[in-house]
């Protein structure tokens, strides 16, 4: 989610002209929000969410994971 906002103060800086023009329309992205939400409200899907943390997890467990620090709002480097 942050990243998104990030995204979207990045293109309020642009002029009108500069800015791109929406790949989808408002109705477009409450229909596909509407989609995400049913998916993810199926127990199916939440048992793959948890076995993906759990892996995840797993791997930080063992060393597998890479740390990443924010030295600067802009920046993302990995430790």
């Amino acid at each position: 989610m942050d990243f998104a906002e990030f995204l979207l103060f990045q293109l309020r800086k642009l002029s009108d002209e500069d800015a791109p023009e929406p790949i989808e329309s408002e109705e477009e992205i409450a229909a596909e929000d509407a989609r995400w939400d049913a998916l993810m409200a199926t127990e199916e899907s939440q048992r793959l969410l948890e076995k993906m943390a759990d892996e995840a997890l797993a791997e930080i467990q063992e060393g597998h994971a890479t740390p990443i620090t924010f030295p600067e709002a802009e920046e993302i480097v990995p430790e």
